[in-house]
């Protein structure tokens, strides 16, 4: 027995130390925590902190500090306590200007060291980081500064050496109560409270009678975290840096990708035209600038030109650009349907020149342009759609067109090549096949399908039957069925009845697409009108727009139907709503090319 306790005293005393992380302080980093890194932030704490993570309330921010990709330190800030008599003392304010600037106050309610990185010096070291970039942080993850950090010691736990080396000052103690379920619930466990103004001018500006402009909602006036959004992969900045810079090396100034995401979150904000783009650039701050790594001057930032921005649009590769905007709508998945079109920018038209056509391919019901290609004329539409359906993944997918595209070639192409069906209507490039189907007997088609819509001063009534009677008949491949749509719209107002028959084929069967189905596949592809070409003629006003010269009308075209397909991206249904919060906020507009997507 005297052995076996021996024994154990001997393992105890010689047992290794465990594994520590012993870095250089000055390589220590902080930075943002990932969407993807939280619910390991939120473990970790929850693991290690006496306190556990229960999770924060309000306005919140995640940090981890680094060495070599190693965690070694995690920080959590919340939304100030919404009272707190030591630290209002100290600032000085009153109940009514408490409740108006609470916002610029954050609370660190959690600082962990993990257990294997206990560096001498580490704590403070990490602290120091946090501060310096806190402001910007909360500016880029809630739209609003904060210039005035606080946090509670327990004293029965900590001396709080570290909050005093990184020159924060205690203020006094709080009275122990906590406020739990909406009341406050006395603890009996009185702590130090700590503060750290972030500015100079904090208590200034927290008890002005007038606000201050630095704390007036301008998101975008304080900074911008380049760190954490700037060079994120999924970015649409990230995504257009791989394109190469086309512009001769002689006398350039600004990157490439400067100017193009410059042009681009302009775009967004309206602009449209080059010496616009060139005045919505020259509005930028120095964070902003900073943030689409413009090029320095004197120890300043500058932005590019109009000149210079409308000379390397000129020059750019519309096809390439084009390509990379297909990748990024091939990351989103396989749609179910997808509507080919194609449309005349009416404003490239020149006295020398005729105006330039696009072809695209748009997701059904949505903004989301797939892909885009320009053509010399309308009348090439049908070659230039196999190259622009090539990128495409469409396994399973509908594919809808208008008459022009009811070709035989294309037919095969969709069923064969890219295993999609085709939904096409038969018109007068198709005589024979439109005569055969409007002389189908009506007791030759399925039961119709029926809708009925009141909008916008008209009624329209519409009815599809479909049927299979043709299809060994009908010289087109692969036809499963044939379909009649009647269309019978009557204006409220006068009284006036307009009506319309549409005849087409589909290689969908009936088994896998009832009338109903393909009914809202002919009217989703009918939307295409309105939530792609309405938006970009009436509100990005793309018709109206004289810019004539070189790739600028296909790459702010391109460009406008990235910012729809960002909007749709981020759920962003009232387009036009949107749009005004673009030209009001720069740091919204910003965050559309600098966010990951």
């Amino acid at each position: 027995m005297v052995d076996s306790l021996f024994s154990q005293v001997y393992h105890w005393i010689m047992k290794p130390e465990p594994s520590m992380i012993s870095v250089p302080i000055r390589e220590i980093t902080v930075r943002l925590v990932a969407r993807d890194e939280v619910a390991r932030w939120q473990e970790l704490m929850a693991r290690h902190h006496y306190l556990g993570f229960p999770g924060f309330v309000g306005e919140r921010l995640y940090q981890v500090a680094e060495w070599n990709g190693q965690w070694v330190a995690l920080l959590g800030w919340t939304a100030a306590a919404y009272r707190c008599r030591a630290r209002d003392a100290w600032i000085g304010w009153t109940p009514e200007q408490r409740r108006r600037r609470l916002r610029f106050v954050a609370n660190n309610a959690r600082f962990l060291i993990l257990p294997d990185a206990h560096v001498p010096n580490l704590g403070s070291r990490v602290l120091g980081l946090a501060l310096r970039r806190l402001a910007r942080d909360w500016q880029a993850i809630h739209g609003h500064p904060v210039i005035l950090a606080e946090t509670f010691i327990d004293p029965s736990r900590f001396r709080g050496t570290v909050y005093r080396a990184a020159n924060w000052q205690t203020v006094g103690l709080t009275l122990g109560f906590g406020r739990h379920q909406g009341t406050y619930v006395w603890h009996g466990q009185a702590k130090h409270v700590a503060v750290r103004p972030l500015v100079p001018q904090a208590r200034a500006w927290l008890t002005a009678v007038w606000d201050a402009p630095a704390l007036i909602a301008q998101r975008g006036t304080i900074t911008l975290s380049t760190e954490s959004l700037v060079h994120h992969p999924r970015s649409l900045m990230a995504r257009l840096a791989v394109l190469p810079d086309v512009r001769k090396p002689r006398g350039v100034r600004h990157a490439y990708i400067t100017i193009l995401t410059i042009a681009l979150a302009a775009i967004a904000a309206g602009c449209t035209s080059l010496l616009a783009i060139g005045e919505w650039a020259a509005t930028l701050t120095q964070d902003q600038l900073a943030t689409l790594q413009a090029a320095r001057w004197k120890g300043r930032y500058v932005p590019p030109s109009e000149a210079a921005i409308r000379r390397t649009l000129q020059r750019s590769d519309a096809e390439a650009l084009d390509r990379i905007l297909t990748e990024w709508m091939r990351e989103q998945g396989v749609p179910d349907a997808v509507a080919l079109d194609g449309k005349t920018v009416r404003g490239s038209r020149s006295e020398t020149a005729k105006a330039r056509h696009l072809v695209s391919a748009v997701v059904h019901g949505t903004t989301r342009v797939l892909a885009q290609t320009e053509v010399d004329e309308k009348s090439k539409e049908i070659p230039a759609a196999y190259p622009l359906l090539d990128s495409l993944d469409l396994q399973g997918a509908l594919v809808t067109g208008d008459a022009m595209h009811t070709q035989r070639d294309l037919a095969t192409y969709l069923v064969e090549d890219k295993h999609a069906d085709y939904l096409l209507i038969a018109k007068g490039n198709q005589p024979t096949l439109e005569a055969d189907i409007r002389t189908l007997s009506p007791d030759a088609f399925s039961a119709p399908a029926e809708t009925l819509d009141k909008g916008h001063g008209r009624i329209e009534h519409r009815s599809w039957r479909a049927s299979t009677a043709l299809n060994a008949y009908l010289d087109f491949p692969y036809i499963q069925q044939v379909f009649v749509l009647e269309r019978t719209t009557t204006i409220v107002k006068t009284g006036q009845v307009r009506q319309e028959t549409v005849v087409g084929v589909t290689s969908r069967p009936s088994e896998k697409a009832s009338p109903k189905d393909l009914l809202d596949a002919v009217r989703q592809h009918w939307t295409i009108e309105n939530k792609v070409r309405w938006v970009r003629d009436v509100d990005g006003q793309e018709d109206k727009s004289r810019i004539r010269t070189g790739a600028a009308p296909h790459i702010l075209a391109s460009f406008r139907n990235a910012v729809l397909s960002w909007l749709d991206l981020k759920n962003k249904k009232h387009i036009a709503s949107q749009r005004r919060q673009f030209a009001w906020d720069k740091t919204l507009t910003i965050a559309l090319v600098t966010e990951p997507v």
